[in-house]
Formats: C-alpha cells, sequence, structure tokens
C-alpha cells in the first residue's frame, strides 16, 4: 500500500496502520486521518467477505484524501522470506510479540490493533509483518553511530547523524550540503512489502455495510 506525497509526489510505502508517514524525498511529515484507514480497512473487508476467494487479489488506484495505490489479498499470513504459512494459534493478541517461521525460522513481528483503529473497525483483530512507526525518529537508522566527514571549506571534522540534510560546520560556520549517495544511504527509498489484518470472518460476515456506509 503506498500513497503520493502531498508535498512533491513522490510515491511513500504504507507498512502498517500509521497517523503519521514520513516522505524520504522531500524530509516531510503527513498526518493520515483515522478516516482514511476506517474507509479503506472496510471496503478491504467487504471485498473479502463477498467477492474474494483464499489467494485471489485486487489491485486498486484510488483517488481522493491521497492518491492511494494498493492491493488486497484474501490470504493466511506467511514468512515475507519464504512463503511458509506462519503458525499463529498462540500468539497473544493483545500484546506486540514476534514468531518465528517453522521453516526458514525469520522472525515476523505482530501488533494489537491500536486503540483508535479498534474503537473504528471492532473486527479488527491484530497486525502482522506491519512497521508502525508515527514519527521519523522512531524509525531504525539505517546506520548506525556516527558519520565522519570533512567540511570542504576549512577542512574540520563533520560529524553527522542523519537528522538534517544541511550541516553546520563548528569551526568556520559554513553550512554543508550532504551529497545525494551519503543522504540515500542515511535514508534508503523504502521498498514495499506485504502485510497482514488478522479478522474473525464470522464477526466480519455479521456486518452490514451497506447500513455502515449510511
Amino acid at each position: 500500500m503506498s500513497i503520493t506525497c502531498p508535498k512533491c509526489d513522490n510515491s511513500i510505502m504504507l507498512q502498517g496502520p500509521v497517523r503519521k508517514v514520513h516522505c524520504n524525498a522531500c524530509q516531510n511529515d503527513t498526518d493520515v486521518p483515522v478516516k482514511y484507514w476506517k474507509e479503506n480497512l472496510y471496503d478491504a473487508l467487504e471485498w473479502i467477505v463477498s467477492d474474494m476467494k483464499e489467494g485471489e487479489s485486487y489491485n486498486l488506484m484510488q483517488f481522493g484524501l491521497f492518491n492511494t495505490k494498493w492491493s488486497v489479498y484474501e490470504l493466511v499470513p506467511r514468512c515475507s522470506k519464504c512463503e511458509k504459512k506462519l503458525e499463529l494459534k498462540n500468539v497473544d493478541r493483545n500484546k506486540e510479540s514476534k514468531v518465528k517461521c517453522s521453516k526458514c525460522g525469520k522472525e515476523t513481528n505482530i501488533v494489537p490493533a491500536p486503540s483508535w483503529l479498534k474503537r473504528r473497525v471492532p473486527t479488527a483483530d491484530f497486525f502482522v509483518n506491519v512497521q508502525m512507526h508515527d514519527k521519523l525518529e522512531d524509525r531504525e537508522p539505517a546506520i548506525t553511530g556516527g558519520i565522519a566527514l570533512t567540511c570542504p571549506q576549512c577542512g574540520g571534522a563533520l560529524i553527522i547523524d542523519g537528522k538534517d540534510r544541511l550541516v553546520p560546520c563548528k569551526y568556520c560556520d559554513v553550512h554543508v550540503y550532504l551529497p545525494d549517495d551519503l543522504w540515500l544511504r542515511l535514508h534508503p527509498v523504502e521498498v514495499k512489502s506485504r502485510w497482514f489484518l488478522v479478522y474473525d470472518k464470522k464477526e466480519v460476515e455479521k456486518i452490514d455495510f451497506d447500513a455502515h456506509w449510511e
């Protein structure tokens, strides 16, 4: 799932139901309203229970608050590395945890539906393989530790932490603009990944979707 950045028109990946996303191209944050998630998740659940069979998918481009590009699957959660079905019977759906793939050993995160989402979409149980980063500072850095760079004017040492592309030199007061290759190493382009919403199918089938949208 991805949206077009409203400020620079580059793609921003939505790797889970977050309230804020960060664009690595223009370095701006964008708020994602609760209403956006409610409408899209109800759409997905309606398609799944009314039209889709196991393994089927819809590829969609929607226009509205955001230009959204997404694919919806009716699929049992699988390992992103080897595609083995994940064993979720013993998962505690009320707390964050990880489940290990029985085939390749890769760990996949389990995240309960946030309270703000659970109030609007009660049938949402928990999520698998999502990245729940509402803020830029919550993200894992691409490179840990400082990076040493030399000021092109005075030769003084600059310590780069990746928070700002324009870095002041404490020796000569010039501002150094980080080159593209270094900036992309610090903030690599995010690639899309498949994540799962786990739900109780019997409860979803009880929903009167026509009444819900009235």
